[in-house]
């Protein structure tokens, strides 16, 4: 069955239009990858407009500390998320060895250790809610190292 003659016309517009655009994208996305590798711009390829700037990192970048304060004691909750240095079962491992809890964060949880603090996945959300301190793996690798050292 045909589409109407109106239908028809703004169908092969519309698709004509969307292939231009299409080519421009191309173009464009080309233009960025060679500026990303710092590379001459192929020949032949003619850019209408100046190449767009693309924001890279030059060294992979650290996430700082926090500063946030909290206190491990025995029998505490533990909460992990995201993807961390260190496995998340062995960190579960070593905090349950240490004689405190992992889990989810609850109104108990005495902090939250963040591959990214800057989260805003479900765990950190709750966490600010709740006032948890959400931490780096290391801010809390110290301070984890220091329970251990004073509970001896």
């Amino acid at each position: 069955m045909e589409p109407p003659p109106a239908l028809s016309m703004s169908l092969s517009w519309r698709s004509a239009s969307t292939r231009r655009g299409d080519r421009a994208r191309r173009t464009c996305r080309i233009e960025q990858i060679a500026t990303i590798l710092d590379l001459e711009m192929p020949v032949g390829i003619v850019v209408a407009h100046p190449p767009v700037p693309v924001s890279r990192p030059l060294e992979p970048t650290e996430i700082g500390p926090t500063g946030r304060t909290f206190e491990l004691v025995v029998g505490c909750r533990v909460a992990l998320t995201g993807t961390l240095n260190l496995p998340r079962e062995e960190w579960a491992s070593r905090i349950s060895a240490a004689g405190m809890t992992t889990g989810s964060v609850t109104k108990t949880c005495v902090v939250l250790v963040a591959a990214d603090p800057a989260s805003q996945s479900g765990k950190a959300k709750t966490a600010e809610k709740h006032g948890i301190p959400v931490v780096t793996e290391v801010e809390f690798t110290r301070s984890f190292e220091e329970f251990l050292l004073a509970s001896v």
